[in-house]
């Protein structure tokens, strides 16, 4: 039987790659439609720092050039990281 920290993790892991892949796609809405409370409610709160950023990036218009999105299921920390380059002038 799953436990409710195993049933947990998982609920953060499915949605920290959600995040992941509107952050990859620049699908810049997902971000801008929550709320600071969901994100706190649902352990996101090492994403915070993730919000300025796509918040910049969609003012920019831009989207990565690279994103790579790695599970962890040692710990509640999915790893993310994504590469911006600065446009060709």
């Amino acid at each position: 039987m799953e436990s409710r920290s195993d049933r947990l993790l998982q609920l953060v892991v499915e949605s920290d790659k959600r995040y992941y892949e509107a952050l990859h796609a620049g699908e810049w809405e997902t971000w801008r439609n929550t709320r600071l409370e969901e994100a706190e409610d649902r352990g996101h709160h090492e994403l915070l720092n993730w919000f300025c950023l796509a918040g910049a990036m969609a003012e920019l218009e831009r989207k990565p050039d690279e994103a790579v999105f790695l599970e962890s299921w040692i710990s509640n920390s999915d790893k993310v990281f994504a590469v911006f380059r600065p446009p060709l002038r």
